[in-house]
């Protein structure tokens, strides 16, 4: 009994498989070469919150008479 696995099938035959492979190898090469090119990438610099805290005012703050902490 002779087996063969058919991911693609369509009117080029065995070239289907070949296009399907290409296809899905080059998404694999392109997802690595991305992440590759984001580790070598410095972090972003964070925000400091001691200035976000002295420019908020109390209507933007967590202990504000309008805001409710959730337990």
């Amino acid at each position: 009994m002779n087996f063969s696995p058919t991911l693609a099938h369509g009117a080029l035959g065995a070239f289907d498989e070949l296009l399907l492979v290409a296809v899905a190898a080059a998404f694999v090469i392109i997802m690595a070469v991305s992440w590759l090119r984001t580790r070598s990438q410095p972090d972003p610099p964070s925000e400091e919150t001691s200035s976000q805290d002295a420019g908020t005012s109390s209507e933007h703050r967590d202990d504000s008479e309008e805001h409710f902490r959730l337990d």
